[in-house]
């Protein structure tokens, strides 16, 4: 059974706090939002008190670990079953759905999808855990190229310009044409390659199983600046101006001076010592992370300081969406969590009824999230009536 709990959103109208990045935009057409991986979404003009869930769509009953691109009320998701679904935010039906044919005679199951897809130009691109790379046509879901790497990709594919960048399972950071799927470069690092690199600036910015924070010069694939993290990360970086913000497996969440390298801060709980999975959120003054301690952190952007947590039942490897004054979080404990921004306080709870270990994704006042039993949710935020839309 499914159960709603709630309690009143912050305040009807939702505005973007003070110091929120002006690179959010009013789509979420790559993992964490926008390049830079904030983690923050374009609130609508008003935020309800209730979130109100508005469809279910079933994929199987695979974990849905992707977490969802939304461009155009569009929202493009994997699955565990290697699909590709394109599914209207409005009305939950799917206009697409795209899974690539099995070489005769073979009757394994279809290699899955992990990553989550970026939307731009017309196409999907992701890859999948056979190290497949491949551009899908956003109008009707056919493959326009493919590339093969030679390691899963569980890394979320990053834009920049005509350009499309993401890391794999064989230590490579790989820059192709979106175009064509044409390698421009890429860059061996010597760890695997989890998260999503983070854009800034010119820069890709990677953190990865070597414990380095590499920036990677999106021209030619140089490195400039690197610096060591304390330990290896799983996370994608959060960027903001010449700060870089990182969770570790070494049970931290650090913040660099990336073009430079060296560390700003470094924030550890005294007690617990769990590694941080899940990336990061930045909005204001702070930096929202999560841990497999179970807790959800904010931290003072500038100096690393605690400011609050909030305890969930379960490790945490979803990572944190930031909508005006509201932080929205799943839990392996099988919620999705609504917290004030200013002090953490629970202001709403839905009960899934299966972990959540994707992230949350908003645009067009909707929030779409995946959950372990392989269903994917959507909820209206916006304040009006039921079934109304602007």
């Amino acid at each position: 059974m499914r159960v709603l709990r709630i309690a009143a959103l912050a305040g009807a109208v939702c505005l973007a706090p003070r110091g929120v990045s002006r690179i959010a935009a009013a789509d979420w057409p790559v993992f964490r939002g926008d390049a830079a991986h904030t983690g923050v979404a374009v609130p609508p003009e008003k935020l309800a008190a209730v979130p109100r869930q508005v469809w279910v769509f079933e994929t199987g009953e695979d974990p849905v670990e992707s977490s969802a691109a939304i461009v155009e009320k569009t929202a493009y998701i994997g699955t565990a079953l290697g699909e590709i679904l394109a599914i209207d935010i409005d009305t939950g039906k799917p206009g697409w759905r795209f899974q690539p044919a099995q070489p005769p005679g073979v009757e394994s199951r279809p290699p899955g999808i992990r990553s989550s897809p970026a939307v731009g130009g017309g196409r999907v691109f992701y890859g999948d855990v056979a190290g497949v790379f491949r551009a899908l046509s956003t109008a009707d879901g056919k493959e326009v190229w493919q590339f093969k790497t030679e390691g899963e990709i569980v890394s979320s594919a990053n834009l920049a310009e005509d350009r499309v960048l993401f890391g794999s399972y064989d230590s490579n950071l790989y820059c192709l044409g979106q175009k064509d799927g044409e390698l421009l470069w890429k860059v061996q690092t010597e760890g695997q390659i989890f998260g999503g690199p983070a854009i800034a600036a010119g820069s890709a910015l990677i953190a990865g199983c070597d414990g380095q924070l590499r920036a990677i010069g999106l021209a030619n694939g140089k490195e400039t600046a690197s610096g060591d993290m304390g330990g290896y990360a799983a996370a994608s970086a959060a960027v903001e101006g010449e700060m870089a913000f990182i969770p570790t497996y070494a049970n931290q969440v650090i913040a660099v001076e990336w073009k430079k390298g060296n560390l700003a801060w470094k924030y550890e709980h005294p007690d617990r010592q769990f590694p941080f999975h899940a990336s990061p959120a930045l909005a204001g003054d702070r930096v929202i992370a999560a841990g497999r301690d179970k807790h959800v952190y904010a931290l003072e952007k500038k100096t690393g300081k605690f400011l609050w947590e909030f305890p969930t039942k379960a490790r945490i490897d979803s990572s944190p969406a930031i909508c005006g004054p509201i932080v929205f979080i799943g839990s392996s404990d099988g919620e999705l969590y609504a917290l004030a921004l200013k002090d953490g306080q629970k202001k709403w709870s839905f009960t899934a009824g299966a972990p959540i270990t994707a992230s949350p994704s908003i645009a067009a006042g909707r929030l779409v999230i995946g959950s372990g039993d392989g269903r994917v949710y959507c909820f209206d935020l916006r304040e009006g009536p039921p079934g109304k839309s602007p």
